[in-house]
């Protein structure tokens, strides 16, 4: 019998990297709690509002919490009002300082996270499931995709047996590592009962220049990377080193 793993854990360290950033030599177990009572907090107070993923990073005095979202607006709220009082939820939660940047999502019919969410959000409003998976499927392969795949579980269409249907589009090699499979998974609450939604996106593949900055994209409210270059009239060490050789000769 196969046997399955998570798309996003057996890729840590080839194209998918850790949610989590930190170094514990003790108190191991407790900090692995602050992280998902901060992860709970802010699932609870941003429900239905198209966050990706949510990335923790830890200093010896501070906490910084990453939220990549689609809708930064509704994130931030009014005059910042409603990240203000997240983060005083979150400082209260686990009696820490705790600093919150939000990233927003450029291109979400490519995030299986939020494209889970968005077909989430269809079926609790009635809509037919086999007309929203494909429609899905249509939005996220002209957003570039290589290939989509859906599954809902659940009593679809109200009916009386629970079942499972698959919707799929283009090619999702699952067990070739070296491909950027992003996966996401969201609960629809219908009046039949909870409709399962999995989503897994096989991403277009980037250039190795690029891939820094195809991930997320500008920073809202915190720091916004920026590119170095330099100064003009500095010349290039590989240029530097091949002059260096002719001089030899």
């Amino acid at each position: 019998m196969g046997q399955k793993v998570h798309p996003l854990g057996m890729r840590i360290g080839i194209n998918a990297d850790w949610r989590s950033r930190w170094f514990m030599k003790k108190g191991f177990a407790a900090s692995v709690m602050e992280d998902v009572k901060i992860r709970q907090e802010i699932e609870k107070k941003l429900d239905r509002t198209q966050i990706s993923k949510i990335e923790i990073e830890k200093a010896s005095s501070q906490i910084v919490v990453t939220i990549h979202t689609a809708r930064p607006g509704l994130v931030i709220g009014q005059k910042g009002v409603t990240i203000d009082a997240l983060r005083e939820d979150l400082s209260l939660a686990i009696n820490k300082e705790v600093k919150i940047n939000v990233s927003e999502i450029k291109k979400p019919f490519l995030d299986a996270q939020i494209v889970s969410e968005m077909i989430a959000i269809q079926l609790e409003k009635k809509m037919p499931f086999r007309s929203v998976c494909k429609r899905m499927l249509k939005n996220v392969m002209d957003e570039g995709s290589m290939g989509v795949k859906v599954m809902v579980s659940g009593r679809l269409g109200g009916n009386e047996i629970a079942r499972k249907e698959w919707f799929k589009d283009g090619s999702v090699p699952l067990q070739t590592i070296s491909k950027k499979i992003d996966y996401g998974f969201s609960k629809a609450y219908t009046r039949y009962g909870i409709i399962g939604v999995k989503v897994w996106i096989n991403k277009p593949e980037i250039s190795e220049d690029k891939f820094a900055s195809a991930g997320s994209a500008d920073s809202v409210g915190g720091h916004k990377p920026e590119e170095i270059e330099s100064p003009k009239g500095v010349p290039d060490l590989a240029d530097e080193d091949g002059a260096m050789n002719e001089d030899i000769k």
